[in-house]
């Protein structure tokens, strides 16, 4: 099954010297690597060994001990009627080092992964100007955001179900996840977040809001 991918990419100039046009042909340059057709222009990436790597916790405990106790504080914070914490979600940090020698960048793991049939989501790649070489990429299963006809659109994904073998099955999770107490305070924890954040953008001037902020 060919599931469609989306590549969003932040366009930056080099210098003050490069044109925007010539920044925009530097960058299709680079994304031609990431067509769909594999070709000798566009080898699949391997990428070079790995000298070190550290996690989140520097701990004896293995992975499900180390998450179960993450929950357990995490119940405890939020059943604390002194607590601010609406919503908790737990994440681990992976530090790799490549061999400098190999000279890596974001776009060639970001190639890995379109090309190593795991990027059933959207692309994303920046390399802020003033970022000192630094490049942000990521491979989401929800759209952080798109640009059409001046409007703004960005989505999240709060409470999910696996799909049913069958249509009553497909029909019956549909419904449980509409009718969960928990699942529906999480999207609206999101909601409330994503729309604080539209209004700093507003605020910032970023953003025109013509009318007040919608949201499905």
């Amino acid at each position: 099954q060919n599931e469609k991918t989306i590549f969003a990419v932040h366009l930056v100039r080099e210098n003050q010297q490069q044109s925007w046009s010539e920044a925009a042909q530097a960058t299709l340059n680079v994304l031609t690597t990431l067509s769909d057709r594999i070709s000798e222009a566009a080898p699949t990436t391997t990428l070079p060994p790995i000298i070190s790597r550290d996690g989140t916790y520097d701990s004896d405990l293995d992975t499900q001990d180390v998450f179960e106790l993450g929950v357990t504080s995490a119940l405890g914070e939020l059943s604390d009627p002194a607590s601010s914490l609406e919503k908790v979600v737990l994440a681990q940090r992976l530090r790799l080092l490549f061999d400098k020698s190999s000279d890596l960048s974001a776009l060639d793991i970001l190639r890995r992964w379109k090309f190593g049939g795991n990027a059933g989501g959207y692309l994303l790649y920046l390399r802020p100007s003033d970022g000192n070489g630094k490049e942000f990429f990521g491979c989401t299963p929800e759209q952080l955001f798109s640009v059409s006809n001046g409007n703004f659109t960005t989505e999240a994904l709060a409470g999910t179900r696996p799909r049913g073998s069958t249509q009553e099955s497909d029909e019956a999770l549909s419904r449980e996840l509409f009718e969960s107490s928990k699942d529906r305070s999480e999207n609206e924890i999101t909601g409330r977040f994503i729309r604080s954040q539209l209004k700093e953008a507003v605020d910032n001037g970023l953003l025109v809001n013509n009318e007040s902020l919608s949201s499905d």
